[in-house]
């Protein structure tokens, strides 16, 4: 081996690294994956944001709340997740509403807590 040699962790490579593929599987777990496309179902058919109404039972709800706080959840990869199309699907010939918003959020309280 080497002298220079440096391993490092894969929680230090971003999500869109070409040595580390996830694309076998998302978060590097089935459970947390199936929560995932449950928690994005319940989103997408209630149109709310909020985990409370989208949530048929309070256990369902804490179980979406420990899958936002699971440190193999990330927010870039929450967006790439939430972004791509399902296969098969393509946008050709089709109307695409792009809506921009130029909010911005003060979330000093959380220093340090979200990477982006």
């Amino acid at each position: 081996m080497s002298p220079d040699f440096r391993p490092i962790s894969i929680a230090q490579m971003p999500v869109g690294n070409t040595l580390i593929s996830r694309k076998r599987n998302p978060f590097n777990d089935t459970r947390l994956l199936l929560t995932y496309r449950i928690y994005k179902e319940r989103l997408l058919a209630n149109k709310t944001v909020s985990i409370r109404r989208c949530s048929h039972t309070e256990s369902e709800a804490n179980k979406f709340y420990r899958f936002l706080r699971n440190k193999k959840v990330n927010i870039p990869e929450l967006i790439q997740m939430s972004c791509e199309l399902p296969s098969g699907q393509h946008l050709e010939d089709r109307h695409v509403l792009v809506v921009g918003d130029s909010s911005s959020f003060k979330m000093y309280k959380h220093e340090g807590r979200f990477e982006i």
